[in-house]
């Protein structure tokens, strides 16, 4: 699977399920700004006022075809399985909310920190080291002010602008000086001579 990021706002979304799975995902995509449609034929109470469109009849009446996603989050593997395979036939991106790799789009896990979307999947093998993967690589990232972040793209900039053959060696060497955790005052030309001398 190719790792993807999609802008979903305003696109339309459909949801096969009406029990708290299916809830999370639907939420997950309001987030987004999808305009998230469910069907089930029973929804627990919660799904009231939340923002997600509930249709009315079975998915095999919904027409697969005028969404950008379907999203089956049934408590029934074989109903996920046959959502799957509309959606396949409809050419339409489906998640499989029970089985992973019997969709064609996964939902990783997001970590969101000091300005990095950082996404990891582990495609349904263990979710518990998944969750442990994630928490290390938040942790490795520092925490830095929104001052340094615009500071280091500025310096990234000032390197990839006029330092030719040299540019690949500082930008590591910048990337390096990032993760140490270490605080960047200079201009980006004295922060570049820095690089230089190390």
């Amino acid at each position: 699977m190719l790792p993807l990021y999609l802008d979903l706002k305003a696109k339309p979304v459909l949801l096969v399920g009406g029990g708290p799975i299916a809830l999370a995902k639907g939420k997950k995509l309001l987030a987004e700004g999808a305009k998230v449609a469910a069907c089930s034929k029973r929804f627990i109470p919660e799904f009231d006022g939340s923002g997600i469109e509930l249709l009315d009849g079975p998915f095999e009446n919904q027409p697969f075809e005028e969404f950008w996603l379907v999203v089956a989050a049934t408590a029934d593997r074989e109903t996920n399985r046959a959502v799957a395979k509309k959606a396949r036939l409809a050419k339409v991106f489906c998640n499989n909310a029970g089985e992973g790799d019997e969709g064609d789009a996964i939902f990783p896990l997001r970590i969101e920190k000091a300005g990095f979307d950082v996404a990891v999947t582990d495609r349904h093998r263990s979710p518990f080291l998944l969750k442990a993967l994630a928490e290390n690589v938040a942790a490795a990232i520092p925490n830095h002010s929104e001052e340094y972040w615009a500071l280091l793209a500025k310096t990234r900039k000032r390197i990839i602008a006029g330092y030719g053959p040299e540019k690949g060696p500082l930008l590591k060497k910048l990337a390096v000086l990032a993760l140490s955790g270490q605080e960047l005052e200079e201009e980006p030309d004295e922060i570049i001579r820095r690089l230089q001398r190390e």
